[in-house]
């Protein structure tokens, strides 16, 4: 059976966590994290959340391969060997057995175990590293007592697992996650292009969380499951050519320096018109700002013609109006700041027009 198949036919252990989503902050921000890696390298995945395990990574999306099966754990203090892998009554199979578990039930297919937490682990001083590079005495521990908890005698390939700490932290992960998506531009985008982080940080865990809500007895086919859960790489690229297209049709200085020299300003008044323009370029990209505010007003006002008739004109009348209907708003600001919102609305509105 290839795997695409087998991810939807093979009967999944009962989850909790699609319903208690505990740690899953920290779990999202870690896919994240490590999606950000595999783009770096080129390569082609997707990474499916709350499917099978916590974490479902596959080589691809649509005929995939190869597949990981990620367990994302958080805790305060370091983990013990025995904590992975005893069983008790409450939890028959521990957190290493379930990992081994799936590797049984895709055993037709390339599969690889990963078992991911901010703590580190006491057995091993290392940060990442594959069961099979553990003391021999803890192989043998491991192989006993997980040999007992599954049902599969099948001989339990250590090299296929791997113990990963990972550089976020707990109580801070989403800031260290901004980090990571500042460092992935500056990569990606060879530092050409701006982008809040933190903005893009929150519409990411938003959508993972989305996507890890989609109950897995809703999916019904490989196309559904990678539509609705996961996040693949054809997504990501779309979503970062997506931004670029954006931000490359963003009002700049140098189009509202042709405006207003053409408005016959001075050299000296393009400096401060320069330094107002900047300053409106940021305000306005903050959603409870007066400048905001303003733009959305003048977006309303708009009119290609009356701008390609006189500019100056349109500017002052555009500034009549808007003080009439938004007097409190107009009185917040100075009069270079509202001629540099009226520019900015007409740069916007006439590139936007274009595309």
């Amino acid at each position: 059976m290839e795997l695409a198949k087998s991810l939807i036919d093979v009967p999944q252990a009962e989850r909790g966590g699609e319903i208690a989503q505990r740690g899953f902050d920290f779990q999202a921000c870690w896919a994240l994290s490590h999606m950000f890696e595999y783009e770096l390298q080129g390569k082609e995945y997707v990474f499916v959340f709350e499917y099978h395990d916590d974490v479902l990574i596959l080589d691809s999306e649509t005929f995939p391969k190869k597949a990981t099966f990620a367990q994302v754990k958080t805790n305060e203090k370091p983990w013990t060997l025995s904590q992975l892998i005893t069983a008790t009554k409450k939890k028959p199979v521990s957190f290493v057995g379930k990992l081994f578990e799936q590797k049984s039930k895709f055993d037709n297919s390339d599969v690889e175990l990963m078992f991911v937490s901010n703590a580190y682990f006491r057995f091993d001083k290392r940060n990442k590293f594959k069961a099979d590079e553990i003391k021999l005495e803890d192989q043998n521990n491991l192989l006993d007592k997980i040999s007992n908890q599954l049902s599969s005698k099948d001989a339990l390939e250590l090299s296929k697992l791997t113990f990963l700490t990972s550089d976020l932290s707990l109580e801070d992960h989403s800031s260290h996650l901004k980090g990571k998506i500042c460092d992935f531009f500056e990569s990606y985008f060879d530092g050409d292009i701006e982008i809040n982080p933190a903005s893009f940080a929150r519409t990411l865990e938003s959508a993972c969380r989305d996507r890890a809500k989609v109950r897995s007895s809703d999916i019904r086919d490989f196309d559904e499951l990678i539509r609705r859960k996961g996040f693949s790489s054809s997504f990501v690229k779309d979503t970062l050519n997506s931004i670029c297209a954006t931000k490359a049709l963003q009002p700049d200085w140098e189009d509202a320096r042709a405006i207003f020299s053409d408005m016959d300003k001075n050299p000296i008044q393009l400096l401060s018109l320069k330094s107002t323009f900047t300053r409106i370029s940021i305000s306005v990209k903050s959603s409870n700002s007066v400048e905001r505010f303003y733009l959305e007003k003048a977006d309303l006002l708009f009119d290609k013609k009356a701008a390609e008739l006189s500019m100056s004109m349109y500017i002052i009348e555009s500034i009549k109006f808007l003080e009439i209907s938004i007097p409190d708003y107009s009185l917040a600001l100075t009069e270079p700041q509202k001629e540099c919102i009226i520019v900015y609305s007409a740069i916007k509105n006439i590139i936007g027009g274009e595309e």
